[in-house]
């Protein structure tokens, strides 16, 4: 009879090898190909990696489905390549000490291995534009309900592969990867955990055991999908291959990575709701940096350490902000906001995030063009699949016109602001009409990523980047990284292309338009 070690070393068998990067090869175990044959994850062929900005950057054709073996690679690699946790010394926390407060009935290789894979399973189409540009199919318990519902059909998957294979053990490894996929739920949702909120999970017999395994499931959320992690470093590799940008991850923070334990109250305790800890969790272990070589300080981890960071906001200035990328979402606010305003018939069905978990990038926009086909008069929205965008008249960087930040909430808050204002233009503009105009606004801080990794200083506790900086100004910069997000905020009026030639004409009524708002 199969005991739940051997099912675990049966689903860490490797099936496959796979190259992921130049010179990266990566080995795809039995547990990870069952899952990556399921319907959920194979829909992620079908999203790109950083929506429509293909539009502008015309290697951006890279998809989740890519990213997140990458996220498994690294994950792996991190794990393994660290001094601490494979040669910990007495008053280090080692991989045996993880997998002890784990117990047997848990790997911690299986769970890193399967999180890192599932990460973005629930993401819906055109990446997180819908969510953060468009605060759309988006409420309180989105994520956790759209979770669930890809999990348990990746587990329907993985449950109909291991019949058809007809093995005496494929019940027993059945249970043991269900088990594991319900302990990657918890992992995706440590935050809410941590601040009191223990979701039900998709087995009754794991949800008592949550909290006693909490501490080592954080130590995998920071692993795989902290501020730098396994997520970071391959999206780092791929959007800035994209971008234009070789990159390279400097493997002494892989080697320098460690389980660094956390007491409640410390300073390195998590922020937001996890500060009150009403689990009453005593201590938890996150994955940070030990900034030390043979027992001395090592400045040179600080500085690779802030360059990851520094690549991270590359990519948000390059490629999440590039100007047909906006442009191009701004045309598909239009279109969701000409398509809700109007009722059009089967609207719904186009924010509603359990329809959407079904459907690529492409089969999204299929059906927006559809539905507003049938609205007439917007010929231009077939721009969003041929390339033919709208144009910009105007842009506005609110670094430099602070004083139109509450301006540009309200439009962003409002999408029938937008449409009011897009309404405005276009009678102070005779010859255009409200389609010829979009108004785009970008969110505050649009993906913004906190410079607040642990580090470790030689005799002293766990303290985040940003705060080293402040203190010490090593790295200098680190401090202010994050606030340099805001800094690419803008409001921008764009012209169908047919009427570019009013461009100044638009300029300028945006211009008056914006005067009145700033003056009442």
């Amino acid at each position: 009879m199969t005991s739940v070690k051997m099912a675990i070393d049966l689903l860490a068998q490797s099936k496959m090898r796979v190259s992921i990067w130049p010179g990266a090869d990566h080995e795809i175990t039995w547990a990870e190909q069952l899952v990556m044959s399921t319907e959920p994850f194979q829909r992620l062929r079908r999203l790109r990696q950083i929506g429509l900005a293909y539009h502008g950057l015309p290697m951006a054709e890279h998809t989740r489905f890519s990213h997140s073996i990458g996220t498994v690679y690294w994950s792996v690699l991190l794990l393994e390549m660290s001094t601490s946790l494979n040669r910990p010394s007495p008053s280090e926390v080692g991989r045996t000490d993880l997998e002890a407060s784990l117990g047997a009935d848990f790997s911690l290789e299986l769970l890193v291995r399967l999180f890192a894979l599932l990460h973005d399973v629930a993401l819906l189409p055109l990446g997180h534009t819908l969510r953060f540009q468009f605060k759309r199919v988006h409420g309180p318990d989105t994520f956790r309900v759209s979770m669930r519902q890809c999990l348990a059909a990746v587990l329907s998957g993985c449950e109909q592969q291991l019949e058809h294979d007809g093995s005496t053990e494929s019940t027993v490894l059945y249970n043991v990867l269900r088990r594991h996929i319900a302990v990657v739920e918890c992992i995706a949702h440590v935050p809410r955990i941590l601040g009191g909120s223990v979701p039900t999970d998709l087995l009754a017999d794991v949800g008592s055991e949550v909290l006693q395994l909490l501490p080592v499931l954080t130590f995998v959320y920071d692993l795989v999908h902290g501020v730098y992690a396994a997520d970071i470093i391959d999206v780092c590799y791929r959007d800035l291959w994209a971008i234009g940008r070789d990159w390279k991850f400097p493997l002494t923070l892989a080697k320098a990575g460690a389980a660094l334990p956390v007491s409640f109250g410390a300073e390195a305790w998590p922020l937001g709701p996890a500060r009150d800890n009403p689990n009453n969790i005593p201590l938890i272990y996150r994955y940070g940096l030990k900034a030390s070589n043979e027992g001395a300080f090592d400045a040179s981890i600080l500085t690779d350490l802030y360059r990851v960071h520094e690549s991270r906001y590359d990519v948000a200035e390059k490629g999440f902000y590039h100007p047909r990328k906006c442009a191009a979402d701004a045309m598909l606010d239009k279109c969701l906001r000409t398509i809700t305003e109007r009722r059009a018939e089967g609207w719904e069905k186009l924010l509603d995030a359990n329809a959407l978990l079904e459907l690529g990038d492409d089969e999204y926009l299929d059906r927006i063009l559809n539905h507003c086909g049938k609205i007439g008069d917007f010929e231009f929205v077939s721009g969003l699949k041929t390339g033919v965008l709208f144009e910009p008249a105007c842009r506005i960087d609110l670094v430099l016109r602070a004083d139109l930040e509450s301006t540009a909430d309200e439009l962003f808050e409002s999408p029938s602001r937008r449409t009011g204002f897009e309404e405005e233009l276009a009678r102070a503009v005779p010859s255009l009409s409200p389609t010829d105009i979009i108004v785009n606004v970008l969110p505050k801080n649009m993906q913004a990523k906190s410079v607040d990794t642990l580090v470790a200083l030689p005799g002293k506790l766990p303290t985040r980047l940003e705060t080293l900086s402040a203190r010490l100004g090593l790295p200098a910069g680190a401090s202010t990284l994050a606030e340099q997000y805001s800094r690419l905020r803008r409001i921008t009026i764009l012209v169908a292309h047919t009427h570019r030639h009013l461009s100044d004409q638009l300029a300028k009524a945006v211009e008056d338009l914006l005067e009145v708002r700033s003056s009442d």
